[in-house]
C-alpha cells in the first residue's frame, strides 16, 4: 500500500469517527430526507431498527404521510410512503418482528405493488447490523439529510401545503384519474393482502382499514367506489374495524387528493379515535 493511499484511509477513518461522535452528540431525531425516496427509506428504516414492539402500526401512501406524528398517540407508527403503496410497509410489518399489537391499513392506494427492491435492502441483516453500530450509515443521518435538520431548526419549518391557483386543474387530473376503474391486476393484489392480513393474524396482530378522506368530488367515482366495495367483500364489517376518518364536510386538499395542511390534524384525529363503521 503507497503512503498517499494509506493516508487518505487514515483521513477517512478519522473523519468518519468525528463523525459518528458528532451524531451521538447531537442525537438528532430526523424524520425527513432531502427528497421524497430518503424520507421513505428513513420511514422503513426507522421501523426496522425500532427497539421494541409499536402499538398501532399506520401502513398506507402519500395520503397518510402527511398526518403530523404529534395528533397520534405516543405508541402509534406512522408508516405510510409518499409516492409508495401501502402494500410496502404492510409487507414489511408483516415480516418483522416483534409485532405491533394492531396495523390499519390506508386503502386509497391499494392498488400499487410493494416496493421489493427497497424491502430487501431494509431487511438485509449485514445493513441493519450496520446500522445498528454505526450512526453515519443510517439514511436519516446522511450529512445533506443532518445540514438541512439543522437548518430547519433554525429557519424553522417549512410553508403549509395549501391550495394554490393550480387547485381546479389539479382537481381535474384527479377526477379523470378517479373516472377509471381499477385495473384487473388489482384481483393478484388483493390475493398478495389477504395473505399478508393472514399472516398478522397468526401473530395475533388486530388488523384493521382506514379510507382517507378526498375531495368530495373524487368520493363517488368508479375507482373509488371499486375500491371500497371489493376491500368490503375481501374484508367485511362485521369481522374487520373499518375506522370512520372523516366527518361528511367537504375535506379541503391540494390536489384533490392530499389533504391541505390545516385539515390533516382533524384527520389524524378522527383516526386515533378510532371509530369503527359498522354495516
Amino acid at each position: 500500500m503507497s503512503p498517499t493511499i494509506r493516508t487518505a484511509l487514515i483521513v477517512s477513518v478519522l473523519v468518519l469517527g468525528l463523525y459518528e461522535v458528532t451524531l451521538r452528540i447531537l442525537s438528532p431525531q430526523i424524520s425527513e430526507g432531502r427528497d421524497q425516496p430518503a424520507t421513505n427509506t428513513i420511514t422503513l428504516e426507522r421501523y426496522a431498527d425500532r427497539p421494541q414492539a409499536m402499538g398501532t402500526v399506520l401502513v398506507g401512501s402519500s395520503v397518510s404521510a402527511r398526518l403530523p406524528a404529534n395528533q397520534l398517540p405516543a405508541d402509534w407508527y406512522n408508516l405510510s410512503l409518499s409516492g409508495g403503496s401501502a402494500l410496502t410497509g404492510l409487507q414489511l410489518v408483516s415480516e418483522d418482528a416483534p409485532y405491533p399489537k394492531r396495523v390499519l391499513i390506508e386503502t386509497n392506494v391499494l392498488d400499487k405493488d410493494a416496493d421489493d427492491d427497497a424491502l430487501s435492502t431494509i431487511e438485509n441483516p449485514v445493513r441493519r447490523e450496520a446500522r445498528h453500530l454505526f450512526r453515519f450509515l443510517r439514511a436519516a443521518n446522511d450529512p445533506i439529510n443532518v445540514v438541512r435538520w439543522m437548518s430547519l431548526r433554525t429557519r424553522g419549518a417549512p410553508p403549509a401545503d395549501e391550495p394554490t391557483s393550480e387547485f381546479p386543474t389539479l382537481l381535474e387530473v384527479q377526477k379523470r384519474s378517479y373516472a377509471n376503474p381499477l385495473s384487473a391486476h388489482f384481483a393478484v393484489t388483493l390475493g398478495t393482502i389477504r395473505s399478508l392480513v393472514a399472516r398478522l393474524q397468526q401473530h395475533g396482530v388486530t388488523v384493521g382499514f382506514y379510507e382517507m378522506p378526498v375531495d368530495r368530488h373524487l368520493v363517488s367515482l368508479p375507482r373509488a367506489v371499486q375500491m371500497r366495495t371489493q376491500l368490503a367483500e375481501a374484508f367485511p364489517h362485521s369481522r374487520y374495524c373499518w375506522v370512520t376518518v372523516d366527518d361528511g364536510h367537504n375535506w379541503q386538499t391540494t390536489d384533490g387528493l392530499h389533504l391541505a395542511s390545516k385539515e390533516t390534524d382533524a384527520a389524524a384525529q378522527f383516526l386515533a379515535a378510532g371509530t369503527c363503521l359498522r354495516p
